[in-house]
């Protein structure tokens, strides 16, 4: 999306408050001063990620006001202490893509039965250079690649198909839960994998500790579904990884 087009949503005064890290937001346009409110995302060097109304959007810092600039670089400081925090004890430089050989450790991936284990091995069947090693007894996904590069992008695609897990590596990491933090009473939740009773089963269990939820519509293989309440999409993401799925979108229903 180009900026102009960006900034011209802010015309809008029905746009929804997003939350960031727990506060609403508005973001400045340096220019013209022209405004819109959006999650942030993340900061990496010169560029800041920013998530409005669910479709994230990477640009330069040096877009915003000077007040938002000074907010970016605040975020940056603490997303940096949090990464070394979250990188104790795992292998690898978390700033530095593994080159040649490489080989990673998912744990905690929901693989209740062999159409799970197909799923996850059709997401990679076109990267060649990576193979994966299930091992049922540890619940554990092995990804032998021929370099870094291969295996983040097989575990994205992993991702992408409806699983979460943790890593033992510092820079190769399935996204953490995301999602806007505003509390509605309807989301809709795209692009589960839900191929047997026990994956209906984990999600339902996990759905019924997200508080202020009152409804859903899960439905055995299904990949979407709907949910009632008081809700946020970050509570729900965060439920659903903590089961091993992953929620391809968590969106207000149009």
């Amino acid at each position: 999306m180009k900026i102009p087009a960006l900034f011209y949503l802010a015309a809008f005064a029905s746009l929804f408050v997003l939350a960031v890290n727990g506060e609403a937001r508005t973001w400045t346009r340096a220019k013209d001063n022209k405004k819109i409110e959006a999650d942030f995302v993340k900061a990496e060097g010169d560029k800041v990620t920013i998530n409005m109304k669910g479709k994230e959007m990477t640009l330069a810092v040096s877009v915003f006001s000077k007040e938002d600039q000074e907010f970016i670089a605040a975020q940056g400081k603490k997303g940096a202490a949090k990464g070394k925090e979250s990188t104790a004890g795992l292998k690898g430089d978390p700033k530095v893509m593994p080159e040649g050989a490489t080989s990673v450790v998912l744990s905690g991936a929901h693989l209740c039965c062999s159409k799970c284990q197909k799923k996850m091995e059709k997401a990679v069947e076109r990267y060649d250079d990576v193979k994966l090693d299930f091992d049922k007894s540890a619940g554990t996904v092995t990804f032998d690649g021929e370099s870094g590069q291969a295996v983040e992008d097989a575990l994205f695609k992993v991702h992408e198909a409806g699983f979460y897990g943790t890593t033992d590596h510092a820079r190769l990491k399935m996204k953490k839960p995301g999602g806007s933090k505003k509390e509605v009473e309807e989301l809709s939740v795209v692009g589960m994998h839900v191929c047997c009773g026990k994956c209906e089963k984990a999600i339902k269990a996990a759905l019924k500790d997200v508080k202020g939820l009152d409804a859903h519509t899960l439905e055995k293989g299904k990949s979407s579904f709907n949910v009632t309440g008081k809700v946020s999409a970050a509570e729900i993401n965060k439920a659903l990884n903590g089961v091993g799925l992953n929620a391809r979108t968590v969106t207000v229903p149009k």
